[in-house]
């Protein structure tokens, strides 16, 4: 009926992927600079949280950054969008494969330096493509576009790395294909 998109008080949705339920909750990711990933009560559809994007320059009409480039750092191919984390110190970037890795960054005198350790390689073929920090868990959730599943990692090092701590298939059991 649309109660997201009107929640977050528009009808711009940027990702579009399954939705995961887990347990009580269905968590999607929306996009929105409001909601990028939402949990949601599975029973009663009501918002348990959601974690909000950032912006971190002037953003024109069309939706594209605008204004002069402050930094800009080389990793690998296939970079997805980044994550801020820990009051915006830190800053996590997914690369689906052949990257396969979550970059870790920081800031530092207004540019970003890799952080120690300077990425998190990921297992063969899972290829990491979105990220979520969740507001006051401690945790951040990714999305793997070549390994069909979501991972949970731990934020450590003062929350500017990243450790998996469980991968789940999003494919119903039995699946080939």
């Amino acid at each position: 009926d649309g109660y997201m998109m009107k929640a977050m008080g528009s009808y711009d949705w940027k990702f579009s992927e399954s939705p995961l339920v887990d347990g009580d909750r269905v968590i999607v990711t929306p996009g929105h600079i409001q909601a990028v990933m939402v949990a949601l009560d599975k029973r009663t559809g009501e918002e348990i949280w959601r974690t909000q994007g950032q912006r971190i320059g002037p953003i024109g009409a069309d939706g594209a950054a605008r204004g002069p480039q402050t930094d800009r750092v080389d990793t690998a191919p296939h970079a997805h969008g980044i994550a801020f984390g820990s009051g915006d110190r830190f800053v996590f970037v997914p690369h689906t494969c052949p990257g396969n890795a979550v970059w870790h960054f920081a800031f530092e005198d207004g540019r970003l330096r890799p952080n120690e350790p300077p990425r998190l390689e990921c297992t063969d073929g899972v290829g990491p493509r979105h990220l979520h920090l969740h507001p006051e868990n401690g945790l951040a959730y990714g999305v793997n576009e070549q390994g069909n599943s979501v991972t949970a990692y731990r934020l450590y090092s003062g929350g500017g790395a990243l450790e998996p701590v469980q991968t789940l298939s999003t494919l119903p059991p039995g699946h080939t294909g």
